[in-house]
């Protein structure tokens, strides 16, 4: 099974990071069963005050400890970075979930 992590600050309050968390609360209810299928998802949070996960990937490991501030978010697949500084945005989370379509509502100007 592929692991997807999110890497975040602990006030991550992004459309992009909500809709990840939706896809995993989707997932924990036992729906999107196929687009999701072979994938773990999870987040972890990175803060100022906490310690920082076990990792072997030594890049990820060398921005957590030095660079948290400016790279986060960080998205791995397998321990390997697929991106830094963003999320997956839609048309990325459709091309790796057999073409799952995802609509967010960015409602953080209101």
């Amino acid at each position: 099974m592929k692991e997807l992590t999110y890497y975040v600050q602990p006030n991550e309050q992004s459309p992009l990071f909500k809709a990840f968390q939706t896809l995993i609360s989707l997932r924990k209810e036992g729906r999107l069963k196929k687009s999701l299928a072979g994938y773990h998802l999870s987040i972890v949070k990175i803060g100022a005050d906490m310690d920082i996960p076990k990792v072997t990937n030594k890049q990820l490991l060398d921005l957590l400890k030095n660079h948290r501030n400016d790279a986060l978010p960080i998205v791995t697949l397998d321990d390997r970075i697929i991106k830094i500084g963003g999320f997956l945005t839609p048309s990325e989370i459709s091309q790796r979930f057999e073409g799952l379509s995802l609509q967010i509502n960015d409602d953080s100007d209101q």
